[in-house]
């Protein structure tokens, strides 16, 4: 029988490959709320899994922070690191901020970008424009945070990207992971 000390142990070093208490607790055959316990007893930073737990927007955004870890591997996910951080991805020594927004088909026909929690934080905004079922990313658009007025909050682009003020930022999904796999080299 493990001590208290070899469990936590255990508990921790099961919870750093799976990020998932119930995981962890069907593993280990500990309970989940005593594994809660141990790691909480170590110091280690418990997260919530936002793709589970989270609102509908909050499932919805984690759906595009898994595309760009996907396109642009070497960016580091800081939500490996915290439950909802202030900032979604290092690379280099860059702070990138993803927005995905669904296309809504109304007459207005947009997307909807909201950059207020994250102005003053991100290096650059990359802003995934989905359909409308927000299934399939349309259109990338990267923004240095330089380039945005300081009192901006929202971001809206017409369907119509080429009519809209935005467009200078719209970036082919080769040239973005480019930038930022070649720039940033570690």
């Amino acid at each position: 029988m493990l001590s208290m000390d070899e469990k936590i142990a255990l508990c921790k070093k099961e919870y750093e490959e799976l990020p998932n208490i119930k995981l962890v607790a069907n593993k280990t055959g500990i309970k989940w709320q005593t594994v809660y316990w141990y790691l909480k007893k170590d110091g280690v930073e418990v997260r919530g899994d936002k793709a589970l737990y989270g609102s509908t927007k909050d499932r919805f955004a984690h759906k595009g922070e898994e595309y760009i870890q996907k396109i642009l591997p070497s960016a580091i996910n800081q939500n490996l690191y915290s439950f909802q951080p202030k900032i979604d991805f290092l690379i280099g020594d860059k702070s990138l901020e993803i927005k995905s927004s669904k296309l809504e088909a109304t007459k207005v026909n947009r997307w909807a970008f909201s950059l207020k929690k994250q102005k003053k934080l991100a290096d650059y905004f990359i802003l995934l424009a989905f359909d409308s079922e927000g299934n399939d990313v349309i259109h990338h658009f990267m923004i240095p945070n330089e380039l945005l007025t300081e009192n901006l909050q929202t971001i809206s682009i017409s369907k119509n990207v080429t009519k809209s003020k935005w467009s200078d930022f719209l970036i082919p999904k080769e040239e973005l992971i480019e930038f930022f796999e070649e720039t940033f080299k570690f």
